[in-house]
């Protein structure tokens, strides 16, 4: 065995021994939770998942395989449509509150009955009344309710997110309310990150006894040749 096919296994033992794998991790945005936004308003935040990685497991870009970003809301109950869209790395997402219509008799108008009677020896009279014409038809619109939005992501799905938060570990949003008032509760990320490649404890232990080897096959190489 020469010394290239020697160096060649030293180097398939050493990369064989190294261990990657994936840890889940769980980052909040930097918005206070629980807000009541009026609608007309939008507010952004920022998720930070580099603060949450130790340095010496995990270096920038990061490899993170899959992962999802949940928005929490709810609505009280109310007679306008509430609705808001959440927008992150150019995908936007939207919900509408739940809601139910009301019913009742509705006055519509009003309708007169006129009549005639008899009021003496060879005479008639007349009268007349008014009444309220109702119709039965719906009143209103109750909303509320609670929701979320979630933005699932990998390598086919929602990629550019996967891309940016990557990057730099962080990602953006934006969320946008229309109607009367919406109460966000919170937004959670999680993430499935590989760490830098780490090691075995054994690794290094193989490598000296391949080096070890080549030190002694190059000896007994020189003492054969000047024999």
């Amino acid at each position: 065995m020469n010394t290239q096919r020697i160096l060649a296994l030293v180097f398939v033992i050493v990369l064989s021994a190294t261990t990657v794998f994936a840890v889940s991790y769980s980052a909040t945005d930097n918005v206070t939770d629980n807000i009541n936004i009026t609608g007309g308003n939008s507010i952004s935040g920022v998720f930070d998942l580099a603060t949450l990685l130790p340095q010496n497991q995990y270096s920038s870009p990061f490899d993170i395989q899959n992962g999802s970003i949940v928005f929490n809301f709810s609505v009280p109950t109310t007679t306008s449509a509430e609705s808001l869209s959440v927008t992150i790395d150019g995908i936007t997402k939207s919900w509408s509150a739940p809601g139910s219509a009301t019913y009742g008799n509705v006055q519509t108008g009003w309708g007169w009955y006129s009549y005639s009677y008899s009021c003496g020896w060879w005479s008639t009279c007349s009268s007349s009344y008014s009444y309220p014409i109702y119709s039965y038809q719906q009143t209103g619109y109750n909303y509320g309710g609670s929701g979320s939005l979630t933005f699932n992501f990998d390598a086919t799905t929602n990629q550019t997110i996967l891309n940016d938060l990557s990057t730099d570990g962080k990602v953006a949003y934006t969320a946008t309310f229309f109607g009367g008032t919406t109460d966000f509760i919170n937004a959670a990320l999680t993430a499935d990150v590989d760490t830098n490649p780490v090691p075995e404890p054994g690794t290094m232990a193989l490598l000296g006894l391949g080096m070890a080897g080549l030190a002694v096959y190059g000896k007994r190489r020189k003492q054969n040749i000047e024999v």
